[in-house]
């Protein structure tokens, strides 16, 4: 489905590999040698991942129906269950999330119609916490795809909702703080913004659309 590499240590982990050889939730390679990367381990402790948010070799893994996964792959070909959250509140199609800098909040994207991002307290791995949870006010079968958090703020590419953005620095009041519209035909489930990039040097917003095509937007 896609790959994630966490440049900390070189590896490169690709979600979902099927093909007529392979059917693995997940594979992780070594990229030491670029040209030649290395296949060192294949995940499948769940029928399939579908997405990872990897830093300094602590996975966050979704998994689908099956839930949130975190394991340590310090020694890549012998992973560290860390913690698991397979039953939460709204619980929808576990489809992906991103870290915050200081590694204590988690933003989750349940891909599920009208199934609201989740905020989470990830500080203790042992023990997950749903601290809320909320939607744009928009049209009820809304629903996240992707998300990049940075600086205290959440950025989503939200489907038939475009951009949205929301200041999550205090999980307990969350407050949407900017959006647009990159879909303007009517809001139809899985149609409009597929990904987000927020990480340019400019600040700058990079929103991929299935409909409209590639949006470049600043955001004060």
């Amino acid at each position: 489905h896609n790959i994630f590499i966490d440049s900390s240590s070189g590896l490169l982990y690709a979600c979902g590999v099927k093909n007529s050889f392979t059917d693995d939730a997940m594979k992780v390679f070594s990229l030491s040698n670029p040209e030649v990367p290395a296949h060192l381990y294949n995940y499948n402790f769940v029928d399939y991942v579908h997405d990872v948010f990897v830093r300094n070799d602590t996975a966050y893994i979704n998994a689908g129906n099956e839930g949130l996964r975190v394991a340590d792959f310090s020694n890549p070909t012998m992973p560290l269950a860390l913690g698991a959250l397979t039953l939460y509140t709204e619980q929808g199609y576990n489809h992906s999330g991103w870290l915050s800098e200081d590694g204590t909040t988690y933003v989750l994207c349940d891909e599920t119609a009208a199934s609201p991002f989740k905020i989470l307290d990830v500080s203790d791995l042992t023990d997950i916490q749903v601290v809320n949870y909320t939607k744009p006010p928009t049209f009820d079968q809304t629903l996240p795809h992707n998300v990049m958090f940075k600086d205290g703020l959440a950025y989503f590419s939200y489907y038939a909702d475009g951009l949205q953005i929301y200041d999550v620095r205090n999980p307990e009041d969350l407050k949407r703080v900017g959006y647009y519209d990159t879909y303007a035909e009517d809001d139809i489930i899985f149609k409009g913004a597929w990904g987000i990039y927020a990480y340019l040097p400019s600040g700058r917003l990079l929103i991929s659309d299935r409909t409209s095509g590639l949006f470049l937007l600043g955001y004060d």
